[in-house]
């Protein structure tokens, strides 16, 4: 699979800006409609210190079974690979399950589920228990803390060409392409998938490929999400020998392999040898920040410089990139937010 966008609601300010609008414009509604509901005599039940304990209690409850409904749907619609866990950022509740990977109209239900659900549930209590007043209250401020969910689902139906969503600590990662294949993070910040244009190697001989020795050591959790080994991968040609940390899903995509592995660190040297400096690479890679760019690049020049002293020179390292099929990318197929995931 190939990574589109990577969407962090608390640290992208447009996002962030959306939310907290959306959720004010909702809030805002309901407050009108509940001034017009008192003002228009509307019937209601009667309102008192006892109503609006019980209705405070009621919203709080809301958020979370609010959460609870988020969870059901990850183990729900992932099943065995959700790890559900709870937590709370800027004064807000979350359910998350960072590394899990849904079609994207699963995870779209994932996200309005409780939207949908906690609004039907308060309709209907206010119905059934005669009380309108306290199940619209609670509806509508329900509705306002859903303003989070209603952006991200925005995002990611407007984004067709995604295929699987993966949910993240921040938010989401917007994925393209067979979900089957295995993918890998690379140092430098990206992601890159293992489609048959870059790994088609397999019943080939190649000397530079060949002569070149693989090994792993598992180091423990990774960092990018809970889901995430670290492993130091070794590779070793004659006297030289390179260590390169490396992460993976293992329990998804299954252990390290060479060419994989290889493949990815190639594809960041060729990425580098393709830039003249880090504003050409900022350019090329439209990368929206300048620190970001840096901090691709220096990762990028690093594994460059480990493969020069792997394979001793640079037409030796040209050479067994060809022979990797890794192939330049046209500027429309690169995307500034490959450059996100760090």
């Amino acid at each position: 699979m190939q990574p589109i966008r990577d969407i962090d609601l608390f640290h992208e300010r447009p996002l962030l800006l959306s939310m907290t609008r959306g959720s004010f414009v909702l809030m805002a509604v309901g407050v009108g409609v509940l001034a017009a509901w008192l003002v228009g005599g509307w019937p209601h039940e009667e309102i008192g210190v006892p109503w609006a304990a019980l209705t405070t209690l009621a919203i709080v409850g809301s958020s979370l079974v609010h959460e609870v409904i988020h969870a059901a749907a990850f183990k729900a619609l992932g099943g065995d690979d959700a790890h559900v866990r709870f937590g709370s950022h800027a004064g807000m509740l979350y359910a998350s399950s960072p590394g899990l990977v849904l079609p994207r109209g699963r995870f779209v239900v994932v996200l309005l589920a409780p939207a949908v659900a906690v609004s039907l549930a308060c309709f209907a209590v206010g119905v059934v228990a005669k009380v309108p007043l306290a199940g619209f209250l609670v509806l509508a401020m329900h509705l306002s803390s859903c303003a989070g969910d209603l952006v991200i689902a925005r995002e990611v139906l407007g984004c067709p060409e995604a295929t699987m969503v993966e949910d993240t600590e921040g938010g989401v990662r917007l994925w393209r392409g067979d979900p089957t294949t295995a993918e890998w993070t690379s140092p430098g910040g990206k992601v890159a998938g293992n489609d048959s244009s870059m790994l088609d190697v397999a019943g080939r001989h190649h000397e530079r490929l060949d002569a070149v020795q693989f090994s792993y050591k598992y180091i423990g959790q990774g960092t990018y999400s809970t889901r995430h080994d670290l492993y130091h991968c070794t590779f070793t040609r004659g006297d030289a020998s390179e260590t390169f940390p490396f992460q993976k899903i293992t329990k998804t995509f299954g252990e390290p392999e060479k060419n994989e592995v290889l493949a990815r660190i190639c594809r960041d040297a060729n990425d580098y040898m393709s830039c003249a400096d880090v504003n050409e690479f900022k350019e090329k890679f439209r990368i929206q920040k300048m620190f970001l760019a840096i901090r691709a690049y220096d990762g990028c020049e690093r594994e460059y410089q480990q493969l020069i002293e792997l394979f001793g020179t640079e037409r030796e390292l040209r050479q067994a990139i060809r022979e990797l099929g890794i192939h330049e990318e046209s500027d429309e197929t690169k995307n500034k937010d490959h450059f996100k995931f760090m």
